[in-house]
């Protein structure tokens, strides 16, 4: 995925929404590009957290004490909650299919919240919804 494509993805992406062409283009500049197979494991729960992902495609499934919680696909992102809070990784996500995706190390990460507080709100706003998820979830 060149550049361009890669802002033009990161715009659809909630938590990048209110970013700038500009702050976009910083951004794409510090992420890495990755695949994984169907069935493999990008994070288990447990790990330390070091990485933000953004799904550029494919599909994977996020599971918790054994149990599918959610699946994700393209312009979705995980792996924020660790790096903000430092504790381990709260659950395991798999590859449901092929899948690509965007890798930000919690370094580039932690300046991107601290440098853009449009990216900032994007988060709070992504966060706030996967809550408001998980509690459906829960309670049904």
């Amino acid at each position: 995925m060149n550049k361009a494509e890669t802002i033009s993805l990161l715009k659809k992406v909630e938590v990048f929404s209110g970013c700038s062409d500009r702050q976009l283009g910083t951004i794409v500049a510090n992420m890495h590009e990755n695949a994984k197979p169907e069935g493999a494991v990008i994070v288990r729960a447990g790990d330390p957290g070091r990485v933000f992902f953004i799904i550029t495609q494919g599909m994977v499934k996020v599971v918790v004490n054994g149990r599918t919680r959610t699946k994700l696909g393209r312009g979705d992102s995980f792996g924020e909650l660790s790096i903000l809070t430092h504790e381990p990784r709260s659950a395991t996500v798999v590859a449901e299919t092929p899948v690509e995706y965007l890798a930000l190390t919690s370094g580039a990460f932690k300046g991107l919240v601290e440098a853009n507080p449009a990216f900032a709100l994007g988060l709070l706003g992504n966060l706030a919804r996967r809550f408001r998820e998980l509690n459906k979830s829960i309670t049904s």
